[in-house]
Formats: structure tokens, C-alpha cells, sequence
């Protein structure tokens, strides 16, 4: 099992060597040692260099829960490193493997407690399964560690205590950028379910810009008094067990909701306002970072500040509702322009059914709370036969000059043509979960060059979408693009009383395939195309029928008489293939 993981995030295991009741690993030279050693001779680290450890770290994780395996001891003195050590952090490696655990349908059930207390995840304690959110957790209390140079529930206690607290109470906020702090925190969910994945972890980590990791290390954080903070949740929570067999949060981005930053400058002094002629935007003044609360010694230049701030927004609101010009609003060296209100007729596109069931629906109307922005609004439907799950792709038109419309929405990424495949200037990605029949609402806030026509702007969305799907290279955006499924069958002789018939399971899209299982897949291997497919719920929701010839159980398909013309048909959701023909021989005819 160990042997068999190979990826660049893992320490390759070389050999396994039993002498008596002993058994030893022989591993690859990790010269730099275990991260814990220098955690401990620096006592924390950058917040770039932790992220990027971290973001090694859930590559490995998010490979070996692929291969159906939990680490559940994920930790510092776990994670090795490089000749260069902390000079370069993109070497860390996760080791020791030692109590990984195969997941079976349901998730992984202890009867005792295995790993290291500080790690732990809640549900490990309240109804003793772990799953890949639980290795997610773990390396979440690590990626805080790192910052914080203590783990999120350390303090006086016992084995217990430290559990109670990990079921009970939220993790202490660290100073650092609020974008950073908002993954941190889906990491470190108490219900498995809302937790980030390992994947959907590390992309969260790596779309952080650059100004949200440049802040330097923190002084070690003192370790709460936790008789006296007021941090604790109440009762015990219900934590829902999950299905050991996905990587249970891989298109939720729980905890994400507001990525935007929190920080303001410790001091600065009040600008003075020029009100003048022009254009003025309002929606471009909001100040999101007073949100955070302030220092006691800030309170008072705040409130000089606002005094100015106000006073501005008194003028303007009084030229503009006397008809003396539009204002212009100016803070220091900054100069907002926005375009003026536009009165918009609400419109709205039906979207088409994909192949796989999912369709998305657009509405648009003027926002009511901004000048000149648009609300537009997509519905996510998938069929009663299946739900779906994955990313995504939503194309923006751009302006005649290029530019893309702003999105007031932190959950979303831009996609990319290496990254995604997709070529077109203006994609926009989302994660989408969906049970059975199910229906979901999205809405963003657009601001940019729209225009005056929202029934067109919004059936260029659809028509500029589904052209960006037709280019996109690799797999991505499954969803929208697979067209239908396909089966080959092997012919067969019979040597024994009812073999297995050999056949694979290939998804389509309109410049490619993959394989999405074939009849020796186990239900932990299930691949992330099939996940997306089947909202989650991978083999269990595949039909396959054959032949009068033969038994299904299952997607196994067991040779019980000859037949000279049989097959396997596959459905998949809203799916289905065609009949792959095979034959089955006797030994000796």
C-alpha cells in the first residue's frame, strides 16, 4: 500500500524490510530533516513559506486519498525536507505513512484513538471515523501551527481536554491577512461535510495573491487561557460521518465566502476631499476593511477619518440630487470613476440541457444596492436520475478595449489556459454540488461594460460560454462538456466456471475521452470524473445490464453460458452507452 504511493509531495519508500516482530522502511534521503526541528529552532514561520508547505503537503494528501489511502497523522515532525531545508519550501515532503489506513464505503472506523492529539480531527473523538477531511484537518492545524507557533487548541489539559476543545471551541484568530485567515478557517471546519478538500485547500491557498502572503513571521502567539475566552461553541456538535471514498468537500469552498482583505494601515493621516465635475462611483468607496475590529489607539484617527469620509459623501449626495453635477470623490493620490445609473430591463436565458443532465439558467437585473452594477443571477439544475458535482465555466463578454467585468463574488476564480485549458479572456470559474433534482442560485454582482441591453449582454454569456467549452483542452468543466459514455468489451473463453468479462467505461467530450472505471475498479477508486458525474456517489451509482448469458452483480459481469453475440451496456446518471458486443467461447469449441 505504502510502496505504491508515487508523487512528489510523498517521501518515496524504497523497501520494507521484516526481521522477527520488527519492521523496517526504508525511505528516500531527505537531507533537511523533519520540518518540526526547525519549527522549533524559529518558532514560526512567513506566511509564504508556510502556505507553500502546506500546499505540498495537501498535493500529497489529495494523491493518496485518490489511491484510497489516509495518512491520519499528518503533522510537522511528518513532513521532511529538502538539502536547502526552509530556504526552500517547495521540497517539504510528507513521510510516515505508517498508520495510513485504506478507506472502505463508509469512511475509516477506529477503536482507539491513533495519531497525535493536537491533530486530531472532531469527529475522530464523536463518532470515531476519519475520513480524507480528517488528514485536511490535521494539516490545517499544521498550516496554523506554522503561523502561530503553537496548534490552534494547545493549553493546559489532558488527552481530553484537548479533544473537548477540538469538538467545542473555534480556533483563536491569528493576525494574519484576512484572505489567508478565511482558508485556514475551511480548513479547520468541525463538520467534515463543510470542510475544504485536500485539493480545494490547496487551490484555495495558491489563488492568494501575493500581498496576502508577504507579511513577515509572527511572534510565537501566547497560548490561550481558555477558562477565561469566550471562544467556546456550546454542546458538543452532531458531526456527520462521511464516505471515506471521496475527498469529502472537493467542490465546496465552505468558509471562503469573504476572501477579501481585512487590514487597514496602523496610522493615517486624513486626507483632504476635492469635490470637482465628472463621473462618481460609489459602489467603489466601500471601505470592507473597517469590518475589522480595531485597536483601542485606532479609534480615535478613525474617527477623525470618518469625519472627512462623511463629510464627502454629504456633498456628493447633495450635488448630485440637486443637479449640479455628478461628483468625484478623491482620497489621497486615488481617483474612482464609475459610469452613470442605467436603467435596466430584467432579462433571462434559458440555458441547454447538457448531456450529463446539468443546465444553468441566467437572470440579470439592476442591483438595487450600487450604481450602475448588474445582478446576475445562475441557476444550477441537475436531473432526478443523478446528482453532479465540479467546476464550473462561466465566460464574461469583455469590453471593447479588452477588459473584463468586475465580479463582486470572492468565491471565484479566474480560469486559464494552463491551468484549466481554457483560452477564452473572461472565464470565470465556480464549484457546484447537486443531489438529485436539485436546484441552486448563485448570484454575482457585475460591474464594468455591460451595456444597456441585458437580453443580449446575457445571451452573449451563454453563446460566448458554450465556445469557450467547444476550445477547452484536457477534462475540466465535465458538467458542461462530456457528451456521452462509452463501452469496450473483451471477447472471452471460458476456462473456469463464471469468469469476469473484462470491459472499460470511457467518458466523451468533443475532442477526447477517459476512462471512467472498467470491471476491475474498486469503489474507493473511483476517479474524480466519475465523482463529478454521479454528485459523489461514484460506483455505487452505475447500471450495467448484459446478456441473458451471463450474471450481473453490480459492475461485475460474470461469463455463465457460450454465447455468440453478447454485450455490456453501461448508464451513468443521464448516460447511457451503446451495447458493446463480445463473445463467450468454451474451452476446446
Amino acid at each position: 500500500m505504502v510502496m505504491g504511493l508515487d508523487h512528489p509531495g510523498i517521501v518515496k519508500v524504497v523497501d520494507m524490510v521484516a526481521e522477527g516482530d520488527r519492521l523496517a522502511i526504508v525511505m528516500e534521503l531527505m537531507p533537511g530533516g523533519p520540518l518540526s526541528e526547525h519549527l522549533s529552532r524559529v518558532g514560526t514561520l512567513p506566511a509564504g513559506v508556510a502556505v507553500t508547505i502546506c500546499g505540498v503537503v495537501l498535493d500529497g494528501l489529495c494523491y493518496a486519498h485518490g489511491k484510497g489511502v489516509l495518512h491520519r497523522d499528518v503533522k510537522p515532525s511528518n513532513v521532511l525536507l529538502g538539502a536547502d531545508g526552509l530556504a526552500s519550501p517547495e521540497s517539504a515532503r510528507l513521510s510516515d505513512f505508517g498508520i495510513a489506513a485504506l478507506m472502505d464505503e463508509r469512511g475509516v472506523h477506529v477503536t482507539g484513538l491513533v495519531g497525535s492529539p493536537a491533530y486530531m480531527p472532531p469527529e475522530l473523538f464523536t463518532t470515531g471515523v476519519v475520513s480524507a477531511a480528517s488528514d485536511v484537518y490535521a494539516a490545517g492545524v499544521m498550516l496554523y501551527e506554522l503561523l502561530a507557533g503553537r496548534t490552534p487548541f494547545a493549553g493546559a489539559g489532558t488527552s481530553q481536554t484537548v479533544a473537548f476543545r477540538h469538538v467545542t471551541a473555534a480556533a483563536p484568530v491569528l493576525p494574519v491577512d484576512g484572505r489567508l485567515w478565511r482558508v485556514v478557517e475551511g480548513m479547520l471546519a468541525k463538520d467534515p461535510v463543510k470542510r475544504l478538500s485536500a485539493q480545494g485547500a490547496a487551490e484555495a491557498l495558491r489563488s492568494l495573491p501575493g500581498e496576502a502572503l508577504s507579511t513577515p513571521a509572527l511572534p510565537v502567539q501566547v497560548t490561550p487561557d481558555w477558562a477565561a475566552m469566550p471562544v467556546f461553541i456550546g454542546q458538543p456538535q452532531t458531526i456527520q460521518a462521511l464516505d471515506g471514498s471521496v475527498d469529502v468537500g472537493h467542490t465546496r469552498m465552505a468558509g471562503l465566502s469573504d476572501l477579501a482583505p481585512v487590514q487597514l494601515p496602523e496610522t493615517r493621516p486624513a486626507q483632504p476631499v476635492v469635490v470637482s465635475g465628472g463621473d462618481v462611483d460609489i459602489s467603489s468607496t466601500r471601505l470592507a476593511g473597517l469590518e475589522r475590529p480595531q485597536a483601542d489607539e485606532e479609534v480615535a484617527t478613525g474617527k477623525r477619518r470618518s469625519v472627512w469620509v462623511v463629510a464627502a459623501i454629504v456633498v456628493a449626495v447633495v450635488l448630485v440630487l440637486a443637479g449640479g453635477g455628478v461628483a468625484v470623490m478623491r482620497f489621497g493620490a486615488g481617483h474612482v470613476t464609475a459610469p452613470p445609473t442605467v436603467a435596466y430591463t430584467p432579462a433571462h436565458v434559458t440555458g441547454k440541457t447538457a448531456a450529463t443532465g446539468f443546465r444553468m439558467d441566467f437572470d440579470a437585473a439592476g442591483s438595487d444596492d450600487s450604481i450602475g452594477g448588474v445582478d446576475l443571477t445562475m441557476t444550477f439544475s441537475a436531473p432526478l436520475s443523478t446528482g453532479l458535482s465540479g467546476e464550473v465555466l462561466v465566460v464574461l463578454p469583455a469590453a471593447d478595449d479588452g477588459a473584463c467585468p468586475s465580479v463582486d463574488d470572492s468565491s471565484v476564480v479566474v480560469a486559464n489556459q494552463s491551468s484549466d485549458g481554457v483560452s477564452a479572456a473572461c472565464g470565470m470559474k465556480l464549484a457546484v454540488t447537486l443531489g438529485k433534482g436539485d436546484v441552486q442560485s448563485v448570484t454575482w454582482h457585475v460591474g464594468g461594460a455591460i451595456g444597456a441591453d441585458l437580453a443580449s449582454w446575457i445571451k452573449d454569456i451563454d453563446d460566448q460560454t458554450a465556445q469557450a467549452l467547444g476550445d477547452v483542452t484536457g477534462s475540466g468543466f465535465a458538467l458542461q462538456r462530456v457528451q456521452g459514455i462509452s463501452v469496450q468489451a473483451d471477447s472471452m473463453t471460458r476456462m473456469e466456471a463464471a469468469p469476469a468479462v473484462q470491459y472499460r467505461v470511457f467518458a466523451r467530450w468533443s475532442n477526447g475521452e477517459e476512462e471512467l472505471f472498467s470491471n476491475n475498479t474498486l469503489t474507493f477508486q473511483a476517479t474524480d470524473l466519475l465523482l463529478s458525474l454521479t454528485g459523489g456517489d461514484g460506483l455505487p451509482a452505475v447500471k450495467v445490464a448484459s446478456c441473458p448469458e451471463t450474471l450481473v452483480r453490480d459492475t461485475t459481469v460474470l461469463a455463465l453460458q457460450p454465447a455468440s453475440s453478447c454485450f455490456v451496456q453501461v448508464t451513468v446518471g443521464e448516460l447511457v452507452s451503446q451495447q458493446a458486443s463480445f463473445s463467450i467461447s468454451t474451452s476446446g469449441s
